[in-house]
């Protein structure tokens, strides 16, 4: 991809972490990246690392503490609840655990059109239903789970529920937290396979996080190395894998299982 394009979202020098009993406790430290529209760049390091915590700072689940966070050149860090609500149906998050992101006492056609209520306020129950139709239909699961509640699906299932309420606000840019860190390997497998489909398909940008480099090597266009908070390496996937330069990255690739 050229150096001309420019970046769909741009992160300068990000401070992040939480408010604890004993006062503020810091996670991510002055770390730095971009994502050009239809790249996939993938956070990769071990748990505690602040992947997850620079995910939940991008939808405005935790505040930034310090530094930009620019989307097309705006900045969004700091705008409140409400002045970042436009921004969500361009930032999806998809959650690691299906579990606890899917409410239990919602059938799986009440949890796809909950985001089309809260985003789409014009559209009528028929167009609705329709589209909740086409988002199940996206997402490769039948029409008869319309029904049921997540608490019947599968691990695999729940996921692509997970997948197909993000996809339901047209979003530009889809940030995956661990989304097959819990499934099984042939499972994993199908699911990277239409998360390659959908961003064809739909013309996404990706966000990928993961602990997995195996996992991350068939999916990133780029790769940025957390350890401790801070970014430590950065490279095309290829440069990456055959040579790494910081010790840290070298040691994760050493993990990964040789088959």
């Amino acid at each position: 991809m050229s150096d001309s394009v420019p970046p769909l979202l741009n992160c300068s020098n990000l401070t992040l972490g939480y408010a604890t009993t004993g006062g503020w406790k810091p996670v991510v430290h002055g770390v730095s990246f971009q994502i050009k529209r239809g790249q996939t760049v993938a956070l990769v390091g071990e748990s505690g690392s602040g992947k997850s915590t620079i995910a939940k700072a991008l939808v405005h689940l935790i505040p930034t503490k310090s530094g930009r966070t620019e989307w097309q050149g705006q900045d969004i860090a700091g705008l409140s609840d409400k002045e970042f609500l436009p921004y969500r149906k361009s930032i999806q998050l998809v959650f690691q655990d299906p579990w606890q992101a899917l409410n239990p006492r919602l059938r799986v056609d009440q949890l796809l059109e909950e985001p089309l209520v809260l985003h789409f306020p014009d559209m009528d129950k028929a167009d609705r239903s329709k589209r909740v139709a086409e988002l199940l239909d996206s997402v490769h699961l039948p029409e008869n789970l319309l029904s049921r509640y997540s608490s019947e699906l599968s691990g695999g299932q729940r996921q692509r529920i997970l997948l197909a309420r993000a996809l339901a606000v047209e979003p530009e840019l889809l940030i995956c937290d661990e989304p097959v860190s819990a499934l099984d390997v042939s499972i994993q497998a199908q699911l990277l396979e239409l998360l390659q489909e959908l961003k064809q398909k739909r013309d996404l940008t990706f966000l990928f996080i993961s602990h997995d480099l195996a996992v991350v090597q068939q999916v990133a266009d780029f790769v940025i190395v957390l350890k401790n908070g801070e970014l430590v390496e950065s490279a095309n996937p290829d440069r990456l894998f055959q040579s790494p330069e910081h010790p840290y990255t070298r040691m994760l690739i050493d993990a990964c299982p040789k088959w």
